[in-house]
């Protein structure tokens, strides 16, 4: 009887088991068939999920992309503050909301900001009409109600090639429609209009108020 300590007993026993075995048989292929088969579904899901994350990054690399060309659209706080600062007067509060827009409170007015907030509410529908007017070198782009938000004609100048090519995502889902079924682009300053009324949507989501522009008493001037 063999020492099961020795060297050629372990190599025995090592031998006992094969991943292919020695001699095929049908059992034997079968075997070697299913096993390459499971090989073959692990690269295929693997490669899968590669594809799949590769995807997302691309999306939400695109996503930081554009959302960094369309802030570029917008005055920052204090050079907007300043033009609106021409129209603030005894009659009228204006009230400055993160992304942009701007609310125009008629006073006297308790409370500007929350009638401002109320007053934006109105607005909320992804297909918010709006009119685009030029202003100096800027854009005005009224919304229903004494609401509006101001680009940059600077800005709108140096990034007119974005706009072009990315305004079709701004559309709400009735707009698709009509421009699918018209085959019709909207002019320039329509597609400002839309990039604009998307800073409005954002608003209306967060409601953060971030400047309230109001005269100053006469008794203070």
């Amino acid at each position: 009887m063999s020492d099961p300590t020795s060297p050629d007993s372990n190599r025995s026993s090592r031998s006992r088991f094969r991943f292919f075995p020695r001699n095929f048989n049908d059992g034997s292929l079968i075997y070697a068939c299913l096993i390459l088969a499971s090989i073959a579904g692990i690269i295929v899901i693997g490669l899968s999920l590669y594809k799949s994350n590769l995807s997302q990054k691309k999306e939400a690399l695109n996503a930081e992309i554009n959302k960094d060309w369309i802030e570029n659209l917008v005055p920052t706080q204090a050079d907007l503050i300043d033009a609106l600062l021409q129209d603030v007067n005894p009659n009228r509060t204006l009230v400055l909301f993160e992304n942009g827009t701007v609310v125009i409170v008629a006073e006297p007015s308790e409370d500007p900001q929350n009638e401002a907030i109320e007053i934006l509410k109105k607005n909320a529908d992804p297909g918010s009409i709006f009119a685009v007017n030029k202003v100096g070198e800027d854009y005005a782009i009224r919304f229903k109600g004494p609401v509006f938000t101001r680009l940059s004609g600077s800005s709108v100048t140096s990034e007119s090639d974005q706009i072009r090519k990315n305004w079709q995502q701004y559309l709400s889902a009735d707009e698709r429609k009509k421009i699918e079924a018209t085959k019709d682009d909207p002019d320039h300053p329509t597609q400002v209009g839309l990039i604009a009324r998307s800073f409005l949507l954002r608003d209306l989501e967060n409601l953060n108020v971030s400047k309230i522009l109001k005269a100053r008493p006469s008794s203070e001037e």
